[in-house]
């Protein structure tokens, strides 16, 4: 994942869910076609851009896992379900759940928790971002840490593969 001498980690938001279960429970939602379409597209421009995870760290709700899976799959690269990882998971529990960056990991959660995060993160790295940041289904936000530097290293807009932020060289 990305630059060598780095430690990488990724935080994905689910891809885009049915409304509503078969068994009315909000944990059972699944991805609709199109989310696993998009999330497949996310996963093929991640393994494109050498940005695969080492490994995927999810919440155990079926829309998280199965993005989780997909993205796995092309990554070949195993997953972890954290029981921790919930809708309802406030951002630093995100963290606890992780050793970020140790094995190029991916976090795949679920709002607000994730957004939270980011902005927590953005404002470590100093990154100026047009106000609150908004993890939209499918976006993948990577981070990076040298010398003990957090940084931003990019957001990949998933519904029109769009790097619109793209630090991996610099």
């Amino acid at each position: 994942m990305g630059e060598v001498g780095m430690k990488n980690f990724a935080i994905m938001r689910h891809g885009p869910a049915e409304e509503e279960s078969s068994s009315g429970r909000d944990e059972d939602r699944e991805l609709t076609k199109k989310g696993r379409e998009r999330v497949k597209a996310v996963a093929e421009a991640l393994v494109d851009a050498d940005e695969a995870p080492g490994v995927i760290v999810t919440s155990p709700l079926a829309r998280a896992l199965q993005t989780a899976e997909i993205v796995a799959k092309a990554a070949k690269v195993p997953v972890e379900i954290n029981s921790g990882l919930k809708p309802d998971c406030p951002p630093r529990k995100v963290l606890e759940a992780s050793k970020f960056g140790a094995r190029g990991e991916m976090i795949v959660g679920h709002e607000p928790s994730l957004s939270a995060l980011v902005d927590e993160l953005l404002e470590q790295c100093k990154v100026d971002w047009p106000g609150r940041f908004s993890m939209e289904k499918a976006m993948v936000v990577g981070f990076g840490q040298k010398e003990g530097k957090l940084r931003l290293r990019y957001v990949l807009e998933p519904k029109g593969l769009i790097w619109i932020f793209d630090k991996r060289k610099s």
